[in-house]
């Protein structure tokens, strides 16, 4: 992995980067800073106490919980404990979390510029560098800056494994894949969804000769799959895991659901209604909830779709001069973003970079089953990638002013000027 880096670091343009880097740096630690002076530690919220136990009961020999939570939260809490257990302080792990949430600015940069150009690689990059919900959420001791930098580092190398098909790419690829799925439970979706991109881009023709080549292998490993998953079916070593699952979701009908809540709060937007709660199918509350009450519930999924995008799809003001000007400034990112998608489809380039929108349905479906948090952190893993997107838009909008106007713009001007303050030669 180190090695890795180090030749994403060695072949990237630096007379870009490196500002950028140094400005995705700054912005995060100096926010950080400020927040552990003035709340005198780390900025916690009720699941940074719940990580803080588990990681707890870890150090401490105490019994592992093989519940929902308890299983696909362990890759955080895991790691959480391992920080501890060696430098005895929260503050160092948030720290460093910190630091990799800057970090992963590179990616979002070299991912633009594989999958698009280098300008848009460079204006994707000051995006995610200055989004404040990115910087915000990574001085927390929270999943969510360390699972966006994870599923960039992921979907970093499963473009580069596509082009140069090496081991080493493939092997952090699957690892990045694997450890998604113990970070928190949307992992799960998002990984779903890269094994969509995987098989929109697949050689179907190599693939059925690998499978003819390996089928002795598949076949004995897929015999003890199978023979383990009875075991552990069979001595209901996942019981509890089904059970708090069960339980998780009845919790989540009654409290959200049922009263129409759009987000994890009450608000105007919401959809109200009288919610059927009988175990009226197969007697399973569960089923007999989405049974009885599925036609609220699609009008609910409908407004969490548009309320992923913010309030302002329904508090808006359009009859004076400041509320328009208001709205189309809320309006512009998705525009831009939009003219992105427009521009791949006209570009028939919608197989390659199909992983862009993949990863912001990804994270626009989990938000909608289950709700959008006011806080507005579970939509963090879909702002690189609209950033992406953002940045392919206005791409074009510089291309057709450079067309229109005969005049070539460069971002090189502003490298150099940094970088000659920095005293550093481009």
């Amino acid at each position: 992995m180190v090695v890795k880096l180090g030749k994403l670091f060695k072949h990237a343009d630096f007379k870009y980067l490196l500002p950028i880097i140094s400005i995705s740096i700054i912005t995060r630690v100096c926010y950080f800073l400020w927040r552990l002076i003035v709340e005198q530690g780390v900025p916690k919220t009720q699941d940074s106490h719940w990580y803080l136990d588990h990681a707890g009961d870890l150090l401490s020999g105490a019994r592992f919980h093989i519940d929902f939570n308890g299983i696909l939260y362990f890759g955080y809490y895991g790691l959480l404990a391992v920080f501890l257990a060696i430098f005895k302080s929260e503050t160092v792990f948030v720290l460093l979390q910190v630091l990799v949430n800057a970090l992963s600015v590179i990616f979002v940069y070299k991912i633009s510029e594989m999958l698009l150009n280098k300008r848009t690689a460079v204006i994707a990059s000051l995006i995610y560098a200055l989004t404040y919900e990115l910087i915000y959420w990574s001085a927390f001791l929270l999943t969510d800056s360390l699972f966006v930098s994870v599923l960039l580092m992921t979907v970093y190398f499963l473009l580069k494994s596509f082009n140069t098909k090496r081991k080493a790419d493939i092997f952090i690829f699957s690892a990045g894949v694997a450890y998604m799925c113990f970070i928190r439970p949307s992992g799960i979706v998002t990984i779903a969804f890269i094994f969509v991109y995987i098989f929109i881009n697949m050689d179907l023709k190599k693939i059925t000769s690998l499978i003819i080549s390996y089928r002795r292998y598949i076949l004995v490993c897929t015999v003890i799959s199978a023979s383990l998953g009875f075991i552990i079916i069979y001595r209901g070593f996942l019981n509890p895991f089904v059970s708090s699952l069960y339980w998780n979701l009845r919790w989540l009908l009654l409290d959200n659901y049922s009263s129409g809540r759009i987000f994890d709060v009450k608000t105007p937007y919401d959809h109200v209604y009288n919610a059927v709660k009988e175990n009226s199918h197969l007697n399973n509350f569960v089923i007999s909830f989405f049974i009885d009450n599925w036609k609220h519930i699609l009008i609910l999924y409908g407004k969490r779709l548009l309320g992923f995008w913010g309030t302002w799809m329904w508090n808006y003001n359009l009859t004076s001069p400041a509320g328009i000007i208001k709205f189309v400034v809320r309006l512009s990112p998705v525009i831009a973003m939009l003219t992105g998608i427009l521009r791949i489809i006209r570009q028939k380039i919608y197989d390659r970079t199909s992983i862009l929108i993949l990863m912001i349905v990804s994270t626009q479906l989990f938000c909608t089953i289950f709700f959008i948090d006011s806080a507005w952190r579970y939509r963090l893993p879909s702002l690189a990638f609209v950033g992406i997107l953002t940045g392919y838009g206005i791409d074009w909008l510089l291309c057709v002013f450079e067309r229109h106007f005969n005049q070539k713009l460069s971002f090189g001007f502003v490298s150099d000027k940094i970088l000659n303050i920095m005293n550093i030669k481009s």
